[in-house]
């Protein structure tokens, strides 16, 4: 669900427990959207492969990225 409150544009998916898959496809179009500034991805199965892809396709517009309660083990050195 995108959300508008004010002038933050919040994209909430916490919760659906979407996995790698969906969320790479989802990553693909987020590349895309320029105007997300907060993104919710709370309890969603995302390893590392996902976050990965997620984090590379993110616009800089993005100022948080809350992926709490997932499969992370490490990040990519990039992302440091």
């Amino acid at each position: 669900m995108i959300k508008f409150q004010g002038e933050n544009n919040i994209l909430n998916l916490n919760n659906y427990n979407l996995g790698d898959k969906y969320i790479i496809a989802m990553s693909a179009g987020l590349k895309k959207a320029k105007l997300i500034e907060k993104c919710y991805l709370s309890f969603n199965r995302i390893t590392n492969k996902g976050f990965n892809e997620l984090v590379n396709n993110l616009n800089h517009e993005v100022n948080l990225l809350d992926v709490s309660y997932n499969q992370i083990s490490e990040l990519d050195g990039k992302l440091m």
